[in-house]
C-alpha cells in the first residue's frame, strides 16, 4: 500500500507507535484533521472556529494558509515515511532466515521512494486508501476445493467418547468451523468502518472463540500413539499465497528415500477471488489473479500418485492468523508418524534427504535430538555440503520490535563434515526435524495469532525445558528461497480485513506480550502483563519441567533483564555448551543422591520387616 495513503487514512485511528512518533502525530495542526461531512454544520467540533470567521479576517486566513501549505507538505512527507516503516517494518520483511542484509536493502529502498511520497496529493492518497479497504472480502472457496483429510468423515465431537484420538477429518472440520465463526465475529467490527473497535477487543474475541472451539482438541482428546517403526515421517508445511508450494511438495516426495512413508499436513492460505498483490517495488498494489492451487498442481504432476498422502486445511487469505497459528493448525494434522519435520513452502531437497536426517538423529550424542538450521539459499552449490549452524541471537530495539530475540543466520563453521551433529542453541521455524513425540511433549500454542517474531526463541526454550537437545545438521539436505521481498504478506491482509492499514501492528503489540511473558521478561510478568487473558492456559503451553528457562537462557547467553547477549564460543567451536555439562552433572548428582535415599528407605523397610518376624 502506498505509504502516503496509509498515513492519511490511518491518522484518525492513532496507530500504536513509539513515543516520539506519537508526539509527532498528536501535535499535528488542525488543518490536517478530518473534515466533517457537512461543512455548513456549526454544531460539530469545528463549529467554534467557523463561527468566529469574519470577512475582516480573510487576509489573515490567506496568510495563514500560505504558511500552512509547506508545513502540510512536510508533515505529509514525514507521516508517509513513518507509517510505511510501521506497516512494513524490517522485522516483518524478513522471511524465515534472511540475513541482516535484507534490512539494509529495505531501508535503501524505502528512502529511494521518499520523493514519490512527497509529490502524492493528499486527496488522491485518501481516495486510494479508502478503495483499498473496500476491496476486503472473504474469498469464497470454489465448490471443487473440498477439504482433503485423508481419513473418513466421522460423527460429531459431542457423540465421541472422552479421551479418544481425534481423526484428521474431525480436526479439519473443527478448524473450518472455528475460522468461519471467528471471522464472522471480526466482520461485525468493520461494518461501517467502525472506528471504536480496539485491538484489545479483537484479542478478547479471539481468546473466547479459541477456548470454545480449539482448546478441546488439546484437553478432551488424547494424542495419537507414535509409530514405533521409524518408517513414517510427517511434514508440517504452511503456505501463504506461495506459488512455490507445489514444487516443494514434488521435491520432498521425488528425492525421499522412502516417499511412501511421507505424510504432509498442509495449511494452504490462498486468495481465490478479488486478489491483490503485495507491496511491489514501485510501492504500488495491483489486482492479481487467484493464487496457484498447491494441491491440484501437485496432484496433477509427476508425483501425483502420492496425492493421498496430503492432509489439507484450506484457509481463505482474508482469514489468515499468521505463521505461528498456521503451524499450530498443521501440527494438529500429525497422526502418530515416527518423525516430525516442519518446513516453509519454498524449499528444495537433496537426494535421500529423509534417510540422512534419520541417520543424524541416530548418531546425535544426546537424547531427544532436534536437527535444525536456516538452510542455505537456493542457487548456490549446497547439496550435501558441510552443514550450516545458527549460533547467535540478539535483542531487537524497543517499539515495534518489542525487544524480542531475533536469530542471526546460519554459517559454515566446519571445513569438513563432522561425524556427528554439533550442538546448537536455537530452532529455526522454517526447518527442523525430530521425533513425532515432540508434538506430544511440546504442544504448539494456539494463542499466538498475528505473531511474526518471537516464534523461534519461544519454540527453542520450550523444547529445551522439555528435555530436547538442539543440533545442526552434519550436511545440508535442504535449500531455501529467500528472495521473496515483494510477495504478498499476511500483515497486509490484516490491514485490509479490518479496514485499518497497519492494524496488524496494534494486534502484534498485544500478542507479543504473551511471548515475552512466557520467556519471563520482567516487564511482562504475571502481575504486570495486560490484558490478563494473555496468560490463559499458560501451564499447558509454557515451559517444560525437565529443566528451567533460566538454565536455557544462561546456556544461550541471553539476559532478559539487561537485554544483552553473549557470543557463544562453544557453538562456534562445535563443542557442547559448558552450562549443559554442568546441568547434566547436577542432574547426575541429584539422581545419585535420590538413589541413595531410595536404597536407605528400602534397607530400613527390610530391617523393620525382619524385626517384625522375630
Amino acid at each position: 500500500m502506498d505509504p502516503c495513503s496509509v498515513s492519511i487514512y490511518a491518522l484518525p485511528r492513532r496507530p500504536i507507535l513509539p513515543d516520539k512518533d506519537q508526539q509527532s502525530i498528536t501535535s499535528l495542526p488542525s488543518s490536517l484533521l478530518p473534515v466533517p461531512s457537512s461543512q455548513d454544520d456549526n454544531t460539530g467540533p469545528f463549529s467554534h472556529s467557523v463561527a468566529n470567521m469574519g470577512s475582516d479576517n480573510s487576509g489573515k486566513r490567506a496568510k495563514t494558509a500560505r504558511l500552512l501549505v509547506p508545513l502540510m507538505a512536510v508533515v505529509i512527507l514525514f507521516l508517509g515515511s513513518l507509517v510505511f516503516f510501521v506497516t512494513e517494518s524490517p522485522n516483518q520483511v524478513r522471511e524465515g532466515g534472511e540475513e541482516e542484509a535484507a534490512q539494509q536493502d529495505f531501508k535503501t529502498r524505502s528512502f529511494a521512494k521518499m520523493n514519490d511520497v512527497f509529490i502524492k496529493a493528499p486527496q488522491q492518497a485518501l481516495k486510494y486508501a479508502s478503495e483499498e479497504a473496500d476491496k476486503f472480502v472473504h474469498n469464497v472457496r470454489p465448490a471443487g476445493l473440498a477439504p482433503r483429510g485423508g481419513l473418513e468423515e466421522e460423527e460429531e465431537a459431542d457423540e465421541r467418547p472422552a479421551n479418544q484420538v481425534a481423526s484428521v477429518a474431525h480436526v479439519i472440520k473443527t478448524f473450518e468451523r472455528y475460522l468461519q465463526e471467528l471471522h464472522a465475529e471480526f466482520d461485525k467490527v468493520v461494518v461501517g468502518d467502525n472506528p471504536e473497535i480496539t485491538a484489545e477487543e479483537v484479542w478478547e474475541a479471539f481468546v473466547a472463540l479459541t477456548q470454545e472451539h480449539v482448546l478441546p482438541l488439546d484437553t478432551e482428546y488424547a494424542p495419537p500413539d507414535v509409530d514405533p517403526s521409524g518408517d513414517t515421517t510427517f511434514i508440517s508445511m504452511a503456505t501463504y499465497r506461495d506459488e512455490n508450494c507445489p514444487n516443494t511438495l514434488t521435491e520432498a516426495f521425488k528425492h525421499a528415500n522412502k516417499p511412501e512413508g511421507l505424510y504432509v499436513g498442509l495449511v494452504e492460505q490462498n486468495c481465490y477471488s478479488d486478489c491483490r498483490t503485495g507491496v511491489l517495488k514501485d510501492m504500488s498494489i495491483r489486482d492479481a489473479p487467484p493464487d496457484v492451487d498447491c494441491v491440484k498442481t501437485f496432484c496433477d504432476g509427476e508425483m501425483g500418485k502420492y496425492c493421498d498422502r496430503l492432509r489439507v486445511l484450506r484457509i481463505n487469505e482474508s482469514e489468515s492468523l499468521g505463521p505461528a497459528m498456521a503451524r499450530y493448525f498443521a501440527a494438529k494434522l500429525w497422526h502418530g508418524e515416527s518423525y516430525y519435520m516442519q518446513i516453509d513452502a519454498h524449499m528444495f531437497f537433496a537426494e535421500n534427504w529423509d534417510l540422512d536426517l534419520k541417520k543424524m538423529m541416530a548418531v546425535a550424542d544426546r537424547p531427544n535430538p532436534i536437527i535444525t538450521n536456516y538452510p542455505p539459499p537456493d542457487g548456490l552449490k549446497w547439496e550435501r555440503t558441510v552443514g550450516l549452524r545458527m549460533c547467535e541471537g540478539y535483542f531487537t530495539e524497543p517499539g515495534i520490535e518489542a525487544q524480542i530475540v531475533r536469530l542471526e543466520g546460519s554459517r559454515e563453521f566446519e571445513s569438513t563434515e563432522p561425524a556427528t551433529p554439533r550442538f546448537a542453541p536455537y530452532i529455526a521455524a522454517g526447518f527442523f526435524f525430530t521425533s513425532g513425540q515432540f508434538v506430544v511433549d511440546v504442544p504448539f500454542d494456539p494463542y499466538l495469532p498475528w505473531v511474526f517474531m518471537g516464534e523461534e526463541i519461544l519454540l527453542s526454550s520450550r523444547a529445551f525445558t522439555n528435555g530436547y537437545h538442539i543440533f545442526s545438521p552434519t550436511i545440508n539436505v535442504l535449500a531455501h528461497i529467500y528472495g521473496r521481498r515483494n510477495k504478498p504478506k499476511f500483515w497486509e491482509t490484516v490491514g485490509r480485513a479490518f479496514k485499518r492499514p497497519g492494524f496488524h501492528n496494534r494486534l502484534n503489540t498485544i500478542v507479543i506480550r504473551r511471548v515475552k511473558n512466557l520467556l519471563e521478561y520482567p516487564e511482562t510478568d504475571d502481575e504486570l502483563v495486560w490484558p490478563k487473558s494473555l496468560i490463559v492456559d499458560k501451564p499447558m503451553y509454557g515451559m517444560g519441567t525437565e529443566r528451567t528457562l533460566a538454565q536455557y537462557m544462561e546456556m544461550v547467553g541471553l539476559d532478559q533483564v539487561a537485554k544483552t547477549s553473549k557470543k557463544l564460543e562453544w557453538c562456534h567451536k562445535g563443542e557442547l555448551p559448558p552450562v549443559l555439562l554442568r546441568i547434566e552433572e547436577e542432574e547426575r548428582m541429584a539422581g545419585k543422591e535420590l538413589g541413595k535415599r531410595k536404597r536407605r528407605r528400602k534397607e530400613r523397610k527390610s530391617v523393620g520387616t525382619a524385626v517384625d518376624r522375630k
